[in-house]
């Protein structure tokens, strides 16, 4: 949506998802959308940033699909009445559903798409399979398809585009010091990506008072030690920037969080998700493309990666030479439109 304004700043855009709008307005000016308030999608109901709830998926899943038609009806209707002239998902096949009901062209953005997530849970929890036949079915009746590397399941017919991320706009420099980060201390990132984690490593951090540790959290910010930040997720930082000002990232790796720290150059110190194959693929990408140290999430949730802290400290910062993925699906989008 940001590389679409920049293209052309008179676009506007209508949100339908549960995903708050403060995350948006980081991003967008004001005038650029307006937000509702909808469950658009289900993914993976989660224990915790790393482990997933199966059975809690498939209560989640009957409750939306299939598709009810009053929903649809009135959510096309709905956006009609609003002027939209395109509907985009992001793996979130409702909105297939809703641009059919429209008559409006429907565009699929994904890396992924829940039948493929789901089709490997299948022999833990058969009662998946209904909804990856359901999903699958709408995600084809998609009139156009981008896919963003590194993709899951690629679409011969789908346009391929590099990694999507959002662009900085603070310096390294400016940052730190809005951190309140020691201008000789190595900058440590760690994020699950905006998933709520119980850090039971968070005493041991104090070990390392020449790095000052910055770890994005969904309450208020605090210092728990002289050389720790709990950074509000609502704080006053563009997180993106924090990819660009810190020494190294570790985290889970998931699509956003790769994706801005591939943009960045930083070393990333990757933690596996276990059972989730999109994991896996986007391990190879990292190990292609970055300078990077994989842990395990035992590891992490132990907090023994921390022993090999200094290893990936020492990995240099590699720029990356990979295209801007958001700019080549807005001139796509901008193309459609």
């Amino acid at each position: 949506m940001a590389a679409l304004r920049d293209l052309d700043p008179a676009l506007c855009f209508h949100l339908f998802t549960h995903a708050p709008a403060w995350l948006f307005a980081q991003t967008l000016p004001p005038d650029a959308f307006t937000h509702h308030d909808l469950l658009s999608d289900v993914g993976l109901a989660q224990r915790s940033s790393l482990r997933e709830d199966l059975d809690q998926t498939v209560t989640r899943l009957r409750e939306l699909l299939p598709f009810r038609t009053a929903l649809i009806e009135a959510l096309a209707e709905r956006v009609l009445q609003l002027g939209c002239c395109l509907v985009v998902c992001d793996v979130a096949a409702l909105g297939i559903a809703v641009a059919r009901r429209a008559g409006l062209p429907a565009v699929l953005i994904e890396n992924f798409t829940w039948d493929w997530i789901y089709a490997g849970y299948v022999d833990r929890e058969p009662r998946l399979q209904p909804f990856i036949d359901l999903l699958r079915a709408e995600y084809a009746r998609a009139d156009v398809r981008i896919q963003t590397e590194p993709v899951c399941a690629p679409c011969d017919s789908a346009c391929r585009v590099p990694p999507v991320s959002r662009r900085p706009r603070a310096t390294s420099q400016a940052t730190r010091a809005r951190l309140g980060a020691p201008p000789d201390a190595r900058l440590v990132l760690l994020t699950m990506g905006g998933i709520a984690h119980d850090y039971a490593f968070l005493p041991r951090l104090a070990d390392w008072p020449d790095v000052f540790f910055v770890i994005p959290v969904s309450g208020a910010s605090e210092r728990p030690a002289r050389n720790v930040l709990l950074l509000a997720q609502t704080a006053d930082v563009y997180h993106p920037d924090l990819a660009y000002a810190c020494d190294a990232v570790v985290g889970k790796n998931g699509y956003s969080t790769m994706a801005e720290v591939c943009a960045a150059g930083a070393p990333f110190g990757y933690v596996m998700r276990p059972g989730f194959a999109e994991s896996e693929v986007i391990a190879a990408f990292i190990d292609r493309h970055m300078p990077a140290v994989r842990f395990s999430a035992d590891e992490f949730d132990s907090g023994d990666w921390l022993a090999r802290l200094p290893e990936l400290l020492a990995l240099p910062r590699r720029r990356s030479s990979i295209p801007d993925g958001a700019l080549q699906a807005a001139r796509h989008l901008l193309a459609l439109l």
